[in-house]
């Protein structure tokens, strides 16, 4: 986040509505553009990463689909970084 200007809060902004437009298909989370890096954070989180796509189909209503018909690691390992993210915009900033 120090890429961004501002104060800290200025930049936290800045940085989950970049990760809103681009998600973690845009390379900008350094942790998770390798599909080897995904798998292994995914193993090790494995049962809570799957909570949270549960509840989120539960919440929904329904199932979220992979429609980049990614690994199914890096697929989840997207997903719950990217609603992690939302989550700390939407109770910070809205």
């Amino acid at each position: 986040m120090q890429s961004y200007e501002g104060t800290k809060k200025e930049q936290l902004k800045a940085f989950l509505e970049d990760m809103q437009k681009s998600g973690c298909i845009s390379g900008m989370i350094s942790e998770f553009i390798y599909h080897a890096d995904c798998k292994k954070f995914y193993i090790e989180h494995l049962d809570d990463l799957e909570d949270i796509r549960k509840e989120m189909e539960d919440s929904l209503g329904e199932a979220i689909k992979d429609r980049y018909s990614l690994p199914h690691y890096t697929f989840m390992c997207w997903l719950c970084f990217e609603e992690y993210c939302y989550d700390i915009y939407r109770t910070s900033f809205e």
